[in-house]
């Protein structure tokens, strides 16, 4: 199979690098990300991935519930997932899992109000086309955008009815337009458009709390109250006349958009506009081909907010840690104060388990006199001691290491600081506001 790609992406040079013709015409996108390869596993779902995706929605679910406001996470899957049987004739060949199915499993053991739209879609699929022949056929078109916004509303409604959907015909419909692309042709699909616009208006977030070119924010005033955050891609961004817009503005008062690729780590942007607007919920959608939302993983405070939610084994180090279950050897604690020596370990005194990704972790808040590194040691049942070194800046107190082992598997674990001197154990809020909310 990989050598029938080959020969007709790298050697022939055909359109099928771009896109791949499936059955009764059907296209397919595999050019800006890999479809057609992701939906028959030449390219696994890498292992990192399934990391990062878990402890991104983790993270989030307990950053909200923290503040005592719930998050829902929608999965979308590809064209590739809701239309199999229009695959190329040469996908029956080949024993395969697709993507869809290994984000569903690793996203189930982030323990998050999950909800995998091919589920709910594809009672529909067979009554009316959800993905469009010839144009973006890498997005929904408006017929699945109506549908999806439908479910989400009635999802949300169930704990706050103020989500419930508005009435179709009032307040947003589907038109249809002839569009055009590229060499590939023409077709007319089905539009999502917003009524009564005069209702509401939308412009760019201020400049202080924006993350990137496509942030909306719309206030509607019609509405007294309610405010809703939504996190998306391009399919509920910019494609199908949604353009950052559902029917979700006549819902509340204030509707806040923001699309990926955000500038700044994600706890440190919510931070920054909840004084702004604090939402009754936040959703956020992603499709499968993305992977997970990889951007927001690489801030430190929310994988530690993951790991803790998800209750990963391994050391924490804050100001409410239980000391009890260490050895400390050239170390001292008084209050939060600790204070280290040449030489000096703080050891679990039983060992962890790894999770199903063999992780364990070293997490939490420290003060350093300096910027400085931390070394892990663990050593799994029969194997010999290893050692991770990570930094520990200064200005970056908040610190989440990972040490992948053997699934599953026992470690011995303790942490040594290679710069001795006193180190103060910090306070993170949201650590705080999540044990007493637990």
């Amino acid at each position: 199979m990989p050598a029938y790609i080959f020969t007709y992406e790298k050697i022939l040079q055909t359109y099928v690098t771009e896109y791949v013709t499936g059955k009764n015409g059907e296209i397919f996108l595999n050019h800006a990300a890999p479809v057609l390869d992701a939906s028959l596993e030449i390219i696994p779902y890498p292992e990192q991935w399934k990391e990062q995706v878990r402890l991104s929605a983790a993270g989030k679910t307990a950053y909200f519930y923290s503040k005592g406001i719930p998050f829902y996470l929608f999965l979308v899957p590809d064209k590739s997932t809701m239309y199999p049987e229009l695959l190329p004739f040469y996908a029956k060949w080949i024993p395969h899992r697709i993507w869809y199915q290994d984000e569903i499993e690793t996203l189930n053991k982030a323990k998050v109000n999950l909800y995998p739209l091919n589920d709910y879609l594809t009672q529909f699929k067979g009554k009316e086309r959800l993905y469009d022949t010839v144009y973006d056929t890498g997005h929904w078109n408006g017929n699945a955008l109506v549908h999806a916004y439908d479910y989400m509303a009635r999802i949300l409604a169930n704990d706050n009815p103020i989500f419930s959907p508005v009435p179709y015909d009032e307040y947003y419909g589907l038109k249809k337009m002839p569009v055009t692309f590229s060499v590939y042709g023409s077709e007319v699909t089905n539009f999502i458009i917003l009524k009564h616009t005069e209702d509401f208006t939308c412009s760019l977030l201020p400049e202080t709390y924006r993350s990137g070119a496509y942030d909306q924010y719309c206030i509607n005033k019609m509405k007294d109250n309610g405010s809703l955050w939504f996190f998306s891609d391009s399919y509920f961004g910019a494609t199908h006349g949604s353009d950052a817009k559902a029917p979700f503005i006549h819902n509340v008062k204030y509707y806040l958009h923001r699309h990926y690729g955000m500038q700044k780590p994600f706890t440190q942007l919510a931070n920054e506009t909840l004084p702004f607007n604090t939402p009754d919920a936040v959703i956020e959608e992603f499709v499968e081909r993305m992977g997970g939302p990889q951007l927001s993983w690489i801030d430190p405070l929310l994988r530690v907010l993951g790991d803790f939610w998800m209750k990963t084994q391994g050391i924490f180090l804050d100001h409410r840690s239980d000391l009890s279950a260490f050895t400390l050897a050239n170390a001292e604690i008084s209050g939060d104060v600790l204070t280290v020596q040449p030489g000096n370990r703080l050891s679990l005194n039983a060992p962890v388990t790894a999770d199903d990704l063999g992780r364990i972790v070293v997490m939490g808040k420290l003060d350093p006199p300096a910027d400085c590194a931390l070394r892990i040691h663990y050593q799994e049942e029969g194997a010999p001691e290893q050692i991770l070194d990570f930094g520990l800046p200064k200005a970056a107190p908040v610190f989440h290491q990972a040490v992948h082992v053997k699934p599953f598997s026992k470690v011995r674990l303790s942490v040594e600081f290679l710069a001795p001197g006193t180190y103060s154990l910090g306070q993170i809020k949201e650590i705080d506001d999540l044990k007493a909310r637990m």
